[in-house]
């Protein structure tokens, strides 16, 4: 069958989803009758490819060869995208650790570090690692990789690390099998970010906070670590971030905390694609 079906890729499924982003903002542009209109369409819409979907998982459930065909098809990232979307499947234990590297993924590459996932059993996830992210300096990255790990994905009990054979290339051939059901929203523009500002956005129910100091761009929850107030008018000088409330005061790129140490801000994962600055959807 694989021989047969030509598979989409995930550039494809992001292309799709910056699309239908687009058609929303347009939507929002209309005057109310419209919009109205113009939504119910969109719920009707949803409602009749969700009745198709849920058949189609129905029909895999009791045919003998359902199993086996629904894994063929959950390899395509937009048919994979679709159902999660729809909340007809679940992505395993390695597909959230998957998604979740790759969310850190830049992050870790600018401390120079390395780190995949080398293999899931039952609630123990093992990650393979390298660069500053192995010996004996990397207590610190890996003791914060793990605490990243445990409170954000649900029936993750243990975290270990390994390191990567020296020289050798690091294969992440669960990886390569799982398919990382993840959808992420463009938030706004590298260019268009002001120099030293805070920047409030909402994602979904998530408030955050957008920084550019000196040209790398960072973002936060829209929290303070002190008693969790809204970071807007907070003041950025010289990298040190204050906010406006108690004059607590963090590094505007990493978040960590300047008046008390280890009281840090929640760095939420972004990523660059040419201008546009984009996150994980919470949905």
């Amino acid at each position: 069958m694989s021989d047969v079906v030509q598979h989409t890729t995930w550039e494809m499924v992001e292309g799709a989803m910056e699309r239908l982003d687009a058609a929303m903002a347009g939507i929002d542009a209309l005057d109310e009758s419209a919009r109205t209109k113009t939504l119910e369409l969109k719920e009707a819409l949803e409602d009749f490819y969700g009745a198709t979907l849920r058949q189609i998982v129905r029909v895999l459930k009791v045919s003998p060869h359902g199993e086996p065909m629904r894994e063929q098809l959950l390899m395509d990232p937009m048919v994979a995208t679709a159902f999660s979307l729809r909340g007809l499947v679940q992505p395993t234990l390695a597909q959230e650790v998957v998604a979740l590297l790759e969310l850190v993924r830049p992050q870790l590459s600018l401390q120079g570090a390395e780190v995949v996932l080398a293999s899931v059993d039952a609630s123990r996830v093992k990650l393979r690692c390298s660069g500053s992210a192995a010996g004996c300096g990397a207590g610190g990255l890996q003791r914060e990789l793990t605490e990243l790990i445990l409170s954000r994905i649900e029936g993750c009990d243990e975290v270990v690390f390994e390191e990567a054979d020296s020289g050798a290339e690091i294969a992440n051939h669960v990886a390569d099998q799982a398919v990382a059901l993840k959808r992420f929203v463009t938030i706004g523009l590298v260019s268009e970010l002001p120099e030293s500002r805070c920047v409030p956005v909402t994602v979904g129910t998530m408030s955050l906070i957008l920084v550019k100091v000196e040209g790398k761009v960072s973002c936060f929850r829209n929290e303070c670590a002190h008693q969790g107030r809204s970071l807007e008018g907070a003041q950025i000088e010289d990298c040190t971030l204050t906010c406006r409330w108690h004059g607590f005061r963090f590094d505007a790129h990493s978040g960590e905390g300047i008046t008390i140490p280890g009281v840090d801000l929640e760095v939420v994962p972004l990523r660059i694609r040419d201008d546009r600055i984009q996150v994980a959807s919470p949905w």
